[in-house]
C-alpha cells in the first residue's frame, strides 16, 4: 500500500511537522510539496529518494514537475493520494479527474486548520469534494464542523494529531544568551512563550496586552505572518523592546521550548493545539482561551482554561503559575501525562487502518 502526502510547500509549519513524522515512520509513504518558499525559509528534511518530486524555486521548472506527477503516480503504483492543506486538496482532486480512467485512487482531504470554517464557501467545497474522496479531521471539533457542511459521518475520519516524544521532551536549559537575544534582557526574569502564526485570530495582541500587565517578565513570541510588520510596530509603539522578542521561525522548537516557563496560547479558535501537547512534552505549563478545541485535549485538567478574551483572568493564572512553586509542578506533571496520549506510532496505525480500510472493495 502507497500513499503519496501532498502538502502546499514543506516549510516549518505545524501540518508540515505531522506530514514530516508520516514520511519518517510510514516506509512508503512518498512526499510531494507544491512549491519551495524562498528567502530565508527552511524545510523540513527528509532523504532525497522520498520525495515524489523534489520542489524548486524555477516556477515554469517546478509546473514541469508537477504536470508529470500523474505519469509518476502510475509508475510508482500509488493508491493513496493523501492531501494536507487547502492547496492541495485542490491538486488532488486534479490527479483524481486525470488519472481515473487510468488507475483506481482513493482520495484523503485531511483539515489540519480551522481558518476556512467560517467562510461562505466552505459547505459547498466539503461538499463537492466529499464526493471523489474523503476527509481526515485532526479533531472532534473539525469533524462536527464537516459533518455539519453535509458530509456523512462514515467519510470524515477522526485522527488526532502526535507529538514526536522523541524529540519533545524535558531538558536543562541552556544559560546565556538565546535565540540572538542577549543575556542581560533575560536574567532574572521569568519567560511566557507563544508559538503561532502571527495573525489576527491567533491572538498576538493579547501577547502584547498581557505583556503590559506583566512588567517582570519577558515574552518569546516565536513563528511568523502576515502581520508581523504590524506586531514589530505595535512593541515599539508600547514601549515593549526590552521584554518582548519577535524570534520569527524557530526550527528547533524544542529548544524554545526548554527556555519558557509558561506557554500560552490566546487564539480566538484553534483546530488542534499541537503547540499544547509539544509544551507539555517539554514539562511547560500550558494557560490557553478556552475553545472547543483546547477543552478537547484538555486531559485530566492538563492546561489552565481562561474565558475568551480575558486578558486579566489570563495574567493572574499566569502570575499564579509563576509565584506558586507547587502548582507550577502540578501542571509540569499534568502535562507530561496528556502529551504522552498522542503517540506517533498510534497515529500511523491508525493512518493505517484508515487506509486499509478504505481500500477494500
Amino acid at each position: 500500500m502507497k500513499s503519496l502526502h501532498i502538502i502546499d510547500h514543506f516549510c516549518l509549519g505545524g501540518a508540515q511537522r505531522i506530514v514530516k513524522g508520516i514520511i519518517d515512520v510510514i516506509p512508503s509513504a512518498q512526499l510531494l510539496p507544491l512549491h519551495k518558499k524562498g528567502g530565508d525559509h527552511k524545510q523540513f528534511s527528509v532523504p532525497a529518494h522520498r520525495y515524489l518530486s523534489k520542489p524548486t524555486n524555477n516556477l515554469l521548472l517546478q509546473l514541469f514537475h508537477l504536470l508529470q506527477v500523474p505519469h509518476q503516480i502510475r509508475k510508482n503504483q500509488i493508491q493513496i493520494i493523501h492531501c494536507h492543506l487547502h492547496y492541495s486538496w485542490m491538486f488532488g482532486l486534479w490527479l483524481f479527474f486525470v488519472l481515473r480512467s487510468k488507475t483506481d485512487l482513493t482520495l484523503f482531504f485531511h483539515e489540519h486548520d480551522s481558518i476556512l470554517l467560517t467562510r461562505w464557501y466552505y459547505p459547498f467545497l466539503v461538499r463537492w469534494l466529499n464526493r471523489y474522496g474523503r476527509f481526515i479531521a485532526v479533531s472532534k471539533f473539525i469533524q462536527d464542523r464537516i459533518n455539519a457542511c453535509g458530509v456523512p459521518i462514515e467519510k470524515v475520519h477522526l485522527v488526532r494529531n502526535y507529538v514526536d516524544l522523541s524529540c519533545f521532551q524535558p531538558a536543562e536549559r541552556e544559560a546565556g544568551a538565546v535565540f540572538g537575544i542577549e543575556s542581560r534582557w533575560l536574567e532574572n526574569r521569568k519567560r511566557i512563550g507563544f508559538a503561532g502564526r502571527l495573525v489576527g485570530y491567533k491572538g498576538w495582541r493579547t501577547v502584547l496586552d498581557l505583556a503590559g500587565r506583566l512588567p517582570e517578565a519577558c515574552f518569546l513570541v516565536a513563528g511568523d505572518g502576515t502581520d508581523a510588520p504590524t506586531v514589530a510596530r505595535e512593541i515599539r509603539q508600547r514601549g515593549l523592546q526590552e521584554r518582548v522578542f519577535l524570534l520569527g521561525y524557530i526550527s528547533n522548537m524544542d529548544v524554545f521550548y526548554h527556555q519558557v516557563d509558561v506557554l500560552i496560547i490566546p487564539s480566538i479558535r484553534e483546530a488542534f493545539g499541537l503547540v499544547q501537547l509539544e509544551a507539555q512534552a517539554c514539562g511547560v505549563p500550558v494557560v490557553i482561551f478556552d475553545s472547543e478545541a483546547a477543552q478537547e485535549i484538555h486531559g485530566d485538567q492538563s492546561s489552565i482554561l481562561v474565558p475568551q478574551g480575558d486578558v486579566e483572568m489570563l495574567a493572574g493564572k499566569v502570575q499564579a503559575l509563576l509565584e506558586q512553586s507547587d502548582l507550577y509542578a502540578k501542571y509540569v506533571e499534568k502535562g507530561l501525562a496528556n502529551a504522552r496520549l498522542y503517540d506517533l506510532d498510534d497515529y500511523s496505525e491508525q493512518l493505517n487502518h484508515i487506509y486499509q480500510a478504505a481500500l477494500k472493495p
